[in-house]
C-alpha cells in the first residue's frame, strides 16, 4: 500500500497576492527630485570654494578728500561738507563666478557725545569687470545731507574715508571687503561755501538713502 503524507498549514503565514500600489510612482519621483537636489547643492558648494579658494584679487585703493567745502555751526551741531578724489582699480576682484560689486565711500569719525558717527556719502553698482576702474575728481555726495554732529565739536576733528565693496558672485554667499584711510582732520574754523545753497551734488544711482549714526 502507498503511504499517504499529510501537510499541515498550521503555523504558516497567509500567503496572498499583492497587488501593486499606486504610490510607487510619487515616491520614485521624490527620491530622483532629493537626489537631483543634493548633487546640485553639492556642485554649488565645490564650485564656490573653488573660485574662494582658487581666485586671488589685488585691488588698488586710494581716496583722500579732495576739498572740504564748508564746516558751519548750527543750532544743534556742528556740519560739515566735502568732495572727494577716488581711485580704486577693482578689475581683479572680477572672477568668472563674480556677478557684480556693490561700492561705498563711507566717511566717519568721533566726538564727544557720539563715539561713532558714519554716512555713507557715495554708491555704485559695477556689473562688468571692464568698468570696475573707478576714477573720480572731486566726487561730491550723491544724497543732499551734510556730515553732521550732534555737538559742536567737528572743528579739528580727525575723519577716516573707507572703500567698501560687497562681492556678489553667481553661485555661494556674498562678502565684503574694504579699504581703510586715515589721517584727515577737519578744519579749524567755522567757514560757509562762498554761494550758500549752491554746494554740488552728484545724482545718485537709484533712491538708495544714506545714514548718518
Amino acid at each position: 500500500m502507498g503511504v499517504v503524507e499529510r501537510h499541515t498549514t498550521r503555523g504558516c503565514p497567509n500567503l496572498e497576492p499583492v497587488e501593486a500600489s499606486g504610490s510607487a510612482f510619487p515616491a520614485g519621483l521624490n527620491s530622483l527630485l532629493t537626489y537631483g537636489s543634493t548633487v546640485l547643492l553639492t556642485v554649488c558648494i565645490l564650485t564656490s570654494a573653488t573660485d574662494f579658494l582658487v581666485h586671488r584679487s589685488d585691488p588698488k585703493v586710494s581716496v583722500k578728500p579732495a576739498k572740504i567745502e564748508a564746516v558751519s555751526r548750527g543750532p544743534e551741531g556742528d556740519w560739515a561738507w566735502m568732495s572727494v578724489d577716488l581711485n580704486a582699480d577693482l578689475r581683479s576682484v572680477f572672477s568668472w563666478n563674480t556677478k557684480q560689486l556693490f561700492v561705498s565711500v563711507m566717511v566717519s569719525f568721533a566726538t564727544p557725545k557720539n563715539h561713532v558717527n558714519e554716512a555713507v556719502i557715495w554708491t555704485e553698482i559695477i556689473t562688468d569687470k571692464s568698468k570696475a576702474h573707478i576714477k573720480h575728481s572731486s566726487l561730491a555726495p550723491q544724497w543732499a545731507y551734510t556730515l553732521s554732529a550732534q555737538d559742536h565739536a567737528l572743528r579739528v576733528t580727525p575723519f577716516n574715508i573707507t572703500v567698501s565693496w560687497d562681492v556678489m558672485p553667481i553661485v555661494g554667499a556674498l562678502y565684503m571687503q574694504h579699504r581703510s584711510f586715515s589721517g584727515f582732520q577737519f578744519p579749524a574754523e567755522y567757514f560757509k561755501p562762498p554761494r550758500p545753497g549752491r554746494l554740488k551734488q552728484q545724482k545718485p544711482p537709484g533712491k538708495i538713502p544714506g545714514a548718518v549714526m
